[in-house]
Formats: structure tokens, sequence, C-alpha cells
């Protein structure tokens, strides 16, 4: 990349493209606003508006500089405009003079740039000082001039920390405006440099200006003399006072006494306290005239001299004295928003240039000067003792003068070594100063304009290397491609022996697009490359390249490889090829696997392969393990399919997944289809694991039919009519009775077609008919449920007495299982008065639903448990039977009731209450229990004491292991149409 800047600032618009300013000065005043009245400056950097003078002028500020943000006005309270003639525009329009007669004139310059007002008092004679100090400044002995400034608010006037002039300061501490080291000078200098040296022939040039002209040579000289003094005049610094004020502050300057008092000062003399913007680049004049030595010489309009200038070699050299020039680059940046020279390294420096225009040489002999280094960061304050010299940078040898054979007019030197030093300090500015060759003669004399110095700087930054997401590989002919992970754990199984690798550039920060990169493969075992590819065609730095691996490298199957890319990029202004290394690359791992794995081994703990175990709702416990193969990475699978839609992953490549369970929803031949998948996403044959589900059978079943019963006789037991029960039969306790069972025909099985013969009287079993009773009990003579897996418990119940909650159907522990001798039932299938119901209102308890039946368990045999319950829609209506089925599925955790009215005209469907989950958001854990219990009716127990007694009948108790019922068999059974 090429940056160059100059001395001067050449965006004059403020659009970000360089041009030449063109600093004009408008004729027509400001028509309205803050600036009403004020003649503008155009074509220049900073926004500048000066005094129209004269009448129109009064009360108007003296120059007006910069945006609303950072304005200042700058008064001229001494020498008003307004007592002057009305403002003048000379000089192509860059300088306003204001007369006030007798030979004293208010003149303020623009600089080149826009940058810079330049107030000067300009004094013709003896006698125009005369008049300046009785008759404009009132008698004044010391000719202090006062020039008040306004400034924005948050700005700040204050003298300048280098002791010479005033700055103005924002908010953020940075100055926004500087005056310099505020001068006063004669005119003791020569005229004409221009004619100074051999043959003065040559035509005449303008001092400085590098344009021929015939005439008007010391009009011209004149002309820069108001903005600066030049080689030769007399020069002293004025004091600086600075009085803070509400609005900014006063700044008063004072001339220097003694050169005010000497007879011999060449008129006219020039007072100038100059107010501009800071300037990134800047140049000087330094020189060893010890009356001059100490007096700086920034930013100097037109040209100024290096070398000696000898009076004893030309009449124009007033005093032996030796002169050097200065120039200061900083802000060095690309741009407005690129990359600072201090963010470079040295190395990424290619060349940098300094070249400044020569505008007059003693002769026509090709002489040299010379360019070096300076460490000082030259300031408007610099003089020749401040110059800190460094390297000697190299020579120019030729001639500027008019007229002389081979005259070049720039001057160009290699000053990379300089901007290099810079870069690798971190520095982003450099000082460079220039002398004679020869300082002991005058012919080594020449002239430079200093604001014409401009630096070229040709750098070339690497291009980055790719990060690891800036990789990927395809593994296979036709896939996809994956990220590729620079560490050997996360390394990628492909499944081809010619793999496709993928890389892009990290990025180019100089933004080229000439970029290309490589891609180079070396072996895991050895670590040395054995394959590089071609550079890849240049494009953008964020474009994918690709690069297939030959077959002829040979990768084998079972082996690691790592590859890396480099980056190279083509600088489109030199041609210079910058690249990165190999080793800036990340690695990307990759294992050649073209092998598939073995099918996947199954085992389960309570499902043995090819035999009869469990039931419905019992899930099946399985493991599936690798069977030898190293690199599984997944195992894929499916119960009584093979659409292998599930997964399990195994903490570690060729590992087993521990034990998990798969529900298990029917009954008989049931299977799991498996395979295994390796992490080149190779599968394995799938394996097929067979067994076989228990299928539901009845654990219990008492008719309460029992022969010889009678109405409201006492029970005493009832059979269990399930011939292959262990639990036994049921023991009454209490006051249990007889009572009708539920067939509305008396007889049992019910028979609304008269086709069943040899039927029984229909019983039932009374538990607590009267309100407050809770003693009618009856128990198993053996445990019934096992808690741990599902069951199905189901009755015909009839509640007489449905105000509180009562358990028709429990199961309560032995000692083994109670907690601090804690006897508490643990399922419950009865009438629940929960305001949960989801049953409509209770016409005879406002604001409340109806009872409905229910199924409900505790989740631990804890003190305090809470309850997990399914209620169903199906209100409890007294003295009317109801099918109540209770339903526990071991493998989702969960319980659901299910009820429907019997013998209804019409029949009604069953209904079903919400599924109950133990491992829902609460906290207290689910714990399966209560394996060694017996059946209990007629209600629960808590804390050993009976609860929720339940006020009514119980008929055709049944118990299952697993699910015994569907909807449609239960709206069967309640119809009367079949049996439990």
């Amino acid at each position: 990349m090429d940056y160059s800047t100059s001395a001067v600032r050449q965006d004059g618009d403020g659009d970000g493209t360089w041009a030449p300013v063109d600093v004009q000065v408008g004729s027509d005043p400001v028509a309205s606003g803050e600036l009403a009245g004020m003649l503008p400056v155009t074509g220049g950097v900073e926004p500048l508006w000066v005094n129209p003078g004269g009448a129109t002028g009064a009360g108007l500020p003296l120059v007006v500089l910069g945006a609303p943000e950072e304005r200042v006005r700058m008064f001229s309270a001494s020498v008003p405009p307004s007592g002057a003639s009305a403002a003048v525009v000379d000089d192509g329009g860059r300088r306003v003079t204001y007369s006030f007669g007798e030979g004293v004139d208010l003149v303020v310059s623009i600089n080149e740039a826009g940058t810079t007002a330049i107030p000067v008092v300009r004094v013709a004679s003896q006698q125009a000082l005369t008049y300046l100090a009785e008759d404009i400044l009132g008698g004044s002995p010391d000719l202090a001039l006062d020039f008040p400034l306004e400034a924005a608010v948050g700005m700040q006037v204050r003298a300048a920390s280098s002791g010479e002039g005033f700055e103005v300061v924002g908010s953020d501490g940075e100055i926004a405006w500087e005056s310099g080291p505020p001068l006063m000078w004669d005119s003791a200098g020569p005229t004409n440099w221009d004619e100074v040296g051999l043959d003065s022939t040559v035509s005449v040039r303008e001092a400085g200006l590098g344009a021929d002209s015939s005439e008007g040579a010391d009009a011209s000289v004149a002309d820069v003399r108001l903005e600066n003094p030049l080689a030769g005049d007399s020069v002293a610094i004025m004091d600086v006072a600075v009085q803070a004020t509400s609005v900014g502050g006063t700044v008063t300057v004072t001339p220097d006494a003694e050169m005010l008092a000497d007879p011999d000062v060449a008129m006219p003399l020039l007072l100038d306290p100059k107010i501009g913007a800071p300037d990134p680049a800047g140049w000087a004049m330094v020189q060893t005239y010890p009356a001059w030595t100490d007096t700086p010489s920034w930013n100097f309009s037109g040209s100024e001299g290096v070398g000696l200038c000898d009076p004893a070699a030309h009449t124009e050299c007033t005093q032996r004295n030796l002169q050097r020039l200065l120039w200061r680059f900083s802000g060095l940046r690309q741009g407005s928003d690129g990359v600072w020279l201090g963010s470079l390294k040295g190395s990424e420096i290619l060349r940098a240039e300094f070249a400044v225009s020569g505008t007059h040489s003693f002769d026509c002999n090709p002489r040299s000067v010379e360019m070096y280094g300076v460490s000082t960061y030259l300031t408007s304050s610099t003089v020749w003792s401040d110059v800190d010299w460094g390297a000697w940078l190299g020579r120019w040898t030729g001639t500027h003068r008019d007229g002389c054979a081979g005259r070049t007019t720039r001057a160009e030197f290699n000053v990379t070594g300089q901007v290099r030093a810079a870069a690798n300090s971190g520095l982003s500015w450099i000082s460079l100063a220039m002398r004679a060759a020869e300082e002991g003669s005058m012919n080594w004399w020449k002239r430079y304009n200093g604001s014409s110095g401009t630096l070229s700087i040709l750098f070339d930054r690497p291009p980055l290397p790719p990060t690891a997401d800036q990789t990927e590989i395809v593994p296979e002919a036709g896939g996809e491609p994956i990220d590729c992970p620079d560490t050997w754990d996360g390394r990628r199984q492909v499944r081809d022996s010619t793999p496709q690798l993928r890389a892009r550039g990290g990025s180019e920060p100089d933004g080229t697009t000439q970029v290309t990169i490589r891609f180079r493969v070396e072996s895991q075992d050895t670590l040395e490359p054995i394959w590089w590819s071609d550079w890849s065609e240049p494009s953008a730095a964020s474009t994918w390249r690709a690069a297939t691996v030959p077959g002829k490298v040979g990768l084998q199957s079972g082996k690691t490889y790592r590859w890396r890319v480099q980056v190279a990029s083509t600088d489109p202004v030199s041609g210079h090829i910058e690249r990165t290394s190999f080793l800036d690359s990340p690695l990307c791992f990759f294992t050649v696997d073209t092998s598939k794995p073995a099918p996947p081994k199954v085992t389960s703990s309570n499902y043995p392969e090819g035999r009869v175990a469990g039931g419905v709702g019992t899930p099946i416990s399985v493991v599936f393990s690798a069977n030898g193969s190293a690199d599984v990475a997944h195992y894929w699978y499916s119960l009584n399919s093979q659409t292998y839609s599930e997964r399990r992953t195994p903490s570690s490549l060729g590992g087993a997944v521990p034990a998990f369970s798969i529900p298990i929803t029917r009954a008989g031949l049931n299977y799991i289809a498996v395979y295994s998948e390796d992490d080149a996403h190779l599968v394995s044959d799938p394996t097929i694991y067979e067994f076989y589900v228990g299928f539901a059978f009845t654990t219990a079943h008492w008719h309460m039919n029992d022969t010889g019963w009678v109405d409201g006789a006492a029970a005493g037991s009832a059979v269990n009519g399930e011939s292959t029960s262990t639990a036994g039969g049921l023991t009454a306790a209490g006051g249990v009775t007889w009572t009708d069972g539920a067939s509305p025909q008396g007889l049992w099985p019910p028979d609304p077609n008269g086709q069943i013969p040899d039927r029984v009287a229909d019983g039932a079993w009374l538990f607590n008919p009267d309100p407050g009773t809770q003693d009618d009990i009856a128990v198993s003579q053996r445990p019934v449920v096992n808690g741990t897996e599902s069951f199905t418990v189901s009755a015909f119940l009839r509640a007489d007495d449905t105000s509180e909650t009562g358990a028709a159907v429990t199961q309560v522990p032995d000692a083994s299982e109670t907690v601090d001798g804690d006897y508490r039932s643990s399922f419950h299938l009865g009438v629940s008065t929960s305001q949960a119901c989801p049953t409509d209102a209770d016409p005879g308890n406002e604001g409340s639903v109806a009872p409905c039946w229910a199924f409900w368990s505790v989740r631990d045999n804890k003190p305090n448990s809470i309850n997990v319950a399914s209620r169903t829609p199906v209100e409890a209506v007294p003295g009317q039977w109801t099918h109540v089925v209770g339903v526990y599925n071991a493998a989702e955790k969960s319980l659901q009731a299910w009820a429907c009215p019997m013998f209804a005209f019409p029949a009604q469907r069953p209904e079903a209450g919400g599924v109950g989950r133990f491992e829902d958001d609460s906290e207290e854990p689910w714990n399966p229990w209560n394996v060694a219990g017996r059946l209990r009716l007629g209600s629960g127990m808590k804390n050993g004491s009976t609860v929720w007694p339940f006020h009514g009948a119980v008929d055709e108790v049944r118990v299952a292991a697993g699910h015994i019922y569907d909807e449609d068999t239960l709206q069967l059974i309640c119809e009367g149409a079949s049996v439990p």
C-alpha cells in the first residue's frame, strides 16, 4: 500500500479526496445569522471568516475560526478594523489589509492551507511607529496590543505549555487552536534571493514562490514577509500575557522594547500574534547567527535557504549565518481510518521517500544537500539548539537554479530507515533535517519551499493465517464440509482416502484481493510433510479455496494426519509478495477411516434375549456396547421398528452406553433394532435384539358374591376368585355388612338378554354407612401390588356420602416399609372432594365443584409426603354405582384414573382424569414403594391411623399386573355387556 502526505493539508473541501486547497477571501459578507457581516474564507481546510473593515466591521471579530462546537472569535481591541478603511483583498484572495493611514496597516493573511489566520501590524517608518503609539494606541509607551478571544462552551484559553504564545483547548484537553511564538521582525533581509549567486543574467523568480516573473520581486518579497520573517531579517519574540475571562480570554502581546528602540531597525516593522489549527505536519528554518539563533521560524511561507549565507560571497547576506531546514510529519495514518505508522512493524515498510521543491541554487554546478533523521518532535518553538540530530539518511545532488542545464525542481531522499525506526518504536511521526553537504562555502547555498515537502511510505503487511473456524474438511466424496478442529482430541474421522481440504485466508489487512493459499499435509506419526498443494488462484481473503489430496499420496485407513495452510498476498502497488509461514496456521487433525464398525452388542438385565419377562408398563433396561470397535461415536436404535430414530452417545469413543430404560407398551414379541456409527460416520450392520413381554394378568379378584350372603348380615370374608392369585381372601373388620351388588337384576353376571345360566346372587360389602364412622375395613391375606411395576386396580363403587374424601381401595405397608413407625397407605381409589376436580359446580355447596372419582398416590412413605393425583370429570353421585379404574404406569412414572356410571341409559363413555406424573417440578423425588403390604378396603392410613374413610358399597374388586383395560372394554363393563 502507498501512503503519501504533504506538509500542507490537501483535503480542502473535507470530502476525503486529496486535492490542492485554493484559499479565497470572499467579497460578499454573510447575510444573516451569528456570522452576519463577516467575509467568508473558502477553499481552505478550516472554516474561517474575516472582518469587512470600516464602519461595517464595527463590533465584529477580526477573525472567526472553526465549526460551532470549537469556534473561536478573535477581536482586535487595540487596533480595531472599524477604525480603518474597508478591507482590501489582495495576493490572490488570501490577504486582507485594513489601512489606518500614516503608514500603519493591519494585515490578516490566511495561510496556504486555510488553517491559520495571521494578523500583522505593519509599521512603514519611524513616523508611523510614533503615530501607532500616540494616535492609535493613545500614548501607549510599550505598544501593547490586546486581542480578546471568545471561545465555544467548554473551551479554555490559556498560555501555551511551551511558554511562548497561547492555545485554546477543548473539553477533552486536546489543543484546538494555537498561536506559536508571537514574533516581530524588520525588513533587513535581501529583497531577491534569486539573484544570489553566479550568473546574474538568469531570469528573476519570485522569492520562494516558484513562478517566473520579470518584475515585482520587491513586492513579492514584501508579501511573503507579511506572514513570516525572511532570512536576514532581525527577529524578536514578543511577550504574551493571557487573562482568562468568562467567555474565553484576552491575549496581550508586547513588542520587544530593545528592538523598538534600535535606530538601525529596518522598516517596515511587523508585529505578528497569529492563531490557527495545529497541523499534523510542519516545517522550520533554524540558523546560527547569535541574534537569530533562538528565534523560531515555523511553517514559514515561501522558501528559505539551507547552507552558509556569507556576506563575503554576496551582498544579500547581511550576516554570516548558517541555515538548516526541518520537517515534521505527525499523525501518520493511511487515510482517515486506516493503519497508523506506529501500528506497523519496521519490516513491513518497503520504502519511504521524502521530496521537496527547490527554488534556487547558488550556481549551476550540481552540489549536494544531505538528509538526516531527527529524534526531536519538532514544534513551533523549535530553534537551532533544540534539534537532536540522528542518522544520516542520504544525499541529493543537483541544481535548482533557473536557466541551468540539468536543472531539477524536486530533491528526493530515501528515508526508509527513519520511518522503519519510528514504526518499530510504535511512533506515528517522524522528523527530518536538511543541511548543505558543505557548510563552509556559499557555493552549496540552496533554497527550498517548506510547504512542498511530501513523505511517501510504501508498506505491505502480511496476510493473516486462517483461524481454526476458517478451515473445513469434506469427509467423503460429495459430502458437506464440516469444521476441522485444531486439537488431537477433536480430530475428524473421514471416510475417504482423498479428502477435500478447505480454507480461507484469515484477512488481508491492506485490503488487497490478490490473496492465494496452499495446503500442506503432514503425517501425525512422523510429523513430516507428505504433500503440498499448488497455490490457489488469487482472490479476496474471505473466499473459500479447496484442494483434494490425490490418491497417489496414499493416505491409509486408521492413520491420523494433520494439515496446515500458507497464505500469500501480492501488493497491487509494488507487486511485493508477503507470505505467512505454515507454522502460523492452526493444525487441522483428521483420521482416515474406511472400515465400518462391528454390529453393536445389546444386553438387558430384566428382559433376557429370547425369553419371556416383565409386562406392559415395565420398561426394558438396556445396555449398548461397541463389540470391539474402538471408534464408535453413536448408537442409533428404535423399538419394534427399523426406523433408527433415537440416538445414544457414549461418553468416549468406543464406549458403552450405560443402562437406560425404554418404555414397553405391548405384550408378546418385542425387538430393539440398533446400529453403531463411528466418528467417520460409517455405520455398522444392525443388531436385532428380540425379547418377549409377559401379558397382563390378574393378581386378585373379589366378586363379593360368596355363597350364603344375606343383606345386612355381618361380612366375615370374601373368596379370591382368581385361582392363580397368591393374595388370598379378604377379611372384614369393624362393622362391614353385606348389601346388594351393582347388578340391577340382583344376579351376577349381568344378563340383559337372559342367556346366562346358573347366575348367582350379586352381593357387595358396605363400609361405614353412618356419617362419622371409619372403622369398617377389609384386608387381603397377603400382598397384592408391586409398587415398583405397572399395575391396574378397579372396582364397582357406590358412594353413599360424598361430603368428604373416601378411599375405597388402597394398600398399606407392613412393618418393613414404615418410616419411624408410620403406617401409611400408598395408592388410593375412591372419592375426591378436592377443588381440583374437573367437575361442574356443586349446587348444594356454592363456590365449590362437585366431588369426583379419582386415583391418587403419595410420592414416598415418609411422613407428610405429598400426593400425585388423577381426577376424572365423572361426578361422584351418592347412591350411583360407578366403575372406577386406576392405572400406574411404571415406564412413564405416572398414574391415571378412569370412571363411568354403570348401567346408565343412555350409556356413557368412560372418562379419564388428567395424567398425574411423579417426575414433575416438585422438589420431592418419586420413590416407588409398598411392595410388601396388603390390600385394604374402606379407608386409607396415615401415621398409623385411619384416614379418608369411604362411606358406601364396594363390589367386583380386581387387581392386575400391567394394563388390562382399554376405553372400549370399560364401556362394555359399565353397560353390563361384559364383566371385569
